[in-house]
């Protein structure tokens, strides 16, 4: 029998602790292993309960959370923590630390401590609990069973996913059960996406490549710490990222990114040409879209795909700029952000890449765009890389 998630939390909020313990709680496939009210006590916890998945406040007295990272990454203990942070700039560069540290990934903790202040957080942190620790409990159990339970409850786009009641999966809170009202507007219907171009019939591939875009959300922070560092600094063409971040985070994630590159990394800015060697973070308030001439364009209209910035939106901008010599990846996230509009730069002959399963934490933003049959390859961030590489021999 498939056991649940077991979890620790660790934050020296009561509040916290109490609320976050009873919402999760309610959901039969989550098990709170125990709480800590600071880094010394969830180290302790850690190793006596060995828990499936940590989730981890920063700020707390006598061993904060970085701390305690430090002395997880020197037991080599590979528990997946998530961060539970603030929205402050301060919680967006330690943050970012927390992720070089080896957190799994982040969910913002709202200002307010009220329960309707924290009900978006919580379907954050319920998809996140899901999702890593059943991948945690495949992987240390050898049972590849509850890689079928690592999957979010709240999915993006997906009304039906969302509202429905799966009896082996549920009860989920009813105070975060999502109303029709407060879904995210479908952008697009399957019968209305345009078919991919038989390959006699695409415009024929410029190489080199004028540009590579790159879309991703869920998991990405991690996926690019693990593709960025190892491109060779000659590169001869310009990178675009739209990461799926809230404002103020973009920004502390390019400069985490930039001290650990070759190439330099920043967050795009208005106007500024995009030049060789140089990879652009989409900042977290704002679409980026690539103009002729080789410019950035920021543009802060409606969210598209529920998303600001939108991969959707760069796809679509540099498949009419750079057509043919432009290079889409789509990598790891949940949604379809990004899957129509990659059929925009298949479709003009450049060159479409999607991260495989295996190696994706979410294959919803790929697996779309492998559905509609816009990709022309499917493999692992290590075949990324040796692709950036190529470009620089």
């Amino acid at each position: 029998m498939l056991e649940p998630v077991s979890v620790l939390i660790c934050d020296d909020s009561a509040i916290i602790r109490k609320s976050v313990s009873r919402i999760l709680s309610e959901c039969r496939l989550i098990r709170i292993a125990g709480t800590a009210i600071n880094g010394k006590f969830g180290l302790y916890k850690l190793q006596e309960l060995k828990p499936d998945v940590v989730l981890l406040d920063i700020e707390m007295p006598e061993m904060n959370g970085i701390e305690f990272l430090r002395e997880v990454k020197k037991l080599r203990i590979d528990t997946p923590v998530v961060v539970f942070s603030s929205v402050a700039k301060r919680g967006a560069r330690v943050t970012m630390e927390a992720l070089a540290l080896g957190a799994v990934d982040y969910v913002l903790k709202p200002s307010g401590i009220s329960l309707d202040a924290l009900t978006e957080s919580i379907r954050l942190l319920l998809n996140q609990v899901l999702i890593y620790g059943y991948r945690f409990k495949a992987m240390k159990s050898g049972n590849p069973e509850y890689l079928k339970l690592a999957k979010p409850i709240y999915e993006e786009e997906k009304p039906s996913a969302i509202r429905k009641k799966e009896p082996d999966r549920f009860p989920v809170p009813q105070n975060l059960m999502i109303k029709p009202k407060e879904l995210n507007e479908i952008t697009f219907k399957k019968k209305e996406i345009p078919a991919p171009l038989p390959p006699g019939e695409r415009p024929a591939r410029i190489e080199p490549p004028r540009l590579i875009t790159i879309g991703i959300s869920t998991g990405g922070p991690n996926a690019l710490r693990g593709i960025i560092p190892f491109i060779p600094e000659n590169l001869p063409v310009p990178i675009v990222i739209v990461q799926h971040m809230p404002e103020g985070f973009t920004k502390e994630f390019a400069k985490s990114l930039n001290d650990i590159s070759k190439l330099t990394v920043k967050e795009a800015e208005d106007g500024e040409a995009v030049v060789p060697g140089t990879v652009y973070i989409a900042p977290g308030d704002a679409h980026v879209k690539i103009q002729p001439g080789m410019r950035i364009r920021l543009d802060r209209g409606e969210p598209v795909n529920g998303h600001r910035p939108s991969a959707d939106v760069l796809f679509e901008s540099a498949a009419r700029v750079t057509g043919a010599a432009t290079v889409g990846i789509i990598m790891t996230g949940m949604g379809k952000d990004g899957a129509l509009r990659l059929g925009d730069i298949y479709n003009c002959g450049g060159f479409t890449v999607a991260q495989n399963k295996e190696s994706c934490v979410i294959f919803g933003m790929p697996g779309t765009a492998v559905e509609y049959g816009y990709v022309d390859a499917v493999c692992s961030p290590e075949k990324i890389s040796e692709y950036f590489k190529n470009l620089c021999k």
